[in-house]
């Protein structure tokens, strides 16, 4: 709250926002659009579909949430619209990439012990183990996936600059592969 603070970057990568908004990044030649729908708005649904022309869904999960919010808890609901989002038909027509990103892999593993998670997922029999959790998950996530999109999954603690940097990498390579497969289709 001081006057003279300037917040960094990992500030800023922080800061979480309702609704919707977009930003644009220079790239190359091009640029990157970056639009950000929070899933619990109501102008999701309305956006959404727009969207056919996209090359990647950068699909944020906070694996810790498996035991809030009501039923279906928060993760569940978060499956449910990973579901609804890539099966848009104008994703699959496109070659959409998915880049799936599952957050604060600590406190959900520091969780399991106090909160199973087959309490709020009967169908997982795998315990508290971590691994085995996050197996269950990531599958749960590729079902939904009926589009079969190209599918990439990284775990972090929290949302950092590295794992931007990491995404952007990965995104660039998905852009690639995409606009070199549709030139040659």
């Amino acid at each position: 709250m001081a006057k003279d603070y300037i917040p960094t970057e990992e500030d800023v990568l922080r800061v979480q926002s309702r609704g919707f908004y977009q930003r644009s990044f220079p790239w190359r030649k091009g640029y990157h659009r970056f639009i950000h729908v929070d899933i619990q708005s109501r102008l999701a649904t309305k956006f959404l579909p727009a969207f056919e022309s996209a090359t990647t869904i950068i699909f944020c999960v906070n694996l810790a949430d498996y035991d809030q919010g009501g039923k279906p808890n928060r993760l569940a609901q978060s499956i449910h619209h990973f579901d609804w989002i890539v099966n848009l038909p104008c994703f699959e027509r496109f070659g959409t990439s998915i880049f799936l990103l599952l957050t604060n892999a600590n406190t959900f593993q520091d969780k399991l012990a106090s909160s199973p998670f087959a309490k709020h997922f009967p169908t997982f029999c795998g315990g508290n183990d971590a691994g085995q959790t996050e197996q269950y998950i990531t599958r749960q996530f590729r079902e939904a996936n009926r589009a079969k999109l190209d599918m990439s999954f990284h775990k972090t603690q929290s949302v950092t600059l590295l794992d931007i940097q990491h995404m952007l990498k990965w995104i660039r390579s998905s852009v690639v592969y995409n606009n070199l497969t549709n030139a040659l289709s």
